[in-house]
């Protein structure tokens, strides 16, 4: 918490660090997945690891992200978050 307490924002211009806030979501589910591009996202399921590359599925996975994107603070509220969660 103290590195992201005192940074300002992120050190890599690509990277973004967006927390969602508890309450109702449009989407739920046990998966995390990394979107790398518009051609490849990878998924971490219980029961083992994916790679999807079909542009259909990629589709639903960016939607997806689009999604929870809307949902996520950053910044300054993002950090107040993280404190609060944690004492």
């Amino acid at each position: 918490m103290t590195r992201v307490g005192r940074r300002g924002g992120s050190s890599r211009p690509n990277v973004s660090l967006g927390v969602i806030p508890l309450g109702p979501r449009t989407r739920a589910g046990v998966e995390n997945f990394y979107v790398y591009d518009q051609n490849l996202v990878r998924i971490q399921l219980l029961s083992g690891r994916f790679t999807v590359n079909a542009p259909g599925d990629v589709a639903e996975y960016l939607a997806a992200f689009a999604e929870l994107s809307e949902l996520a603070v950053v910044g300054d509220e993002a950090r107040a978050l993280i404190r609060d969660a944690i004492g």
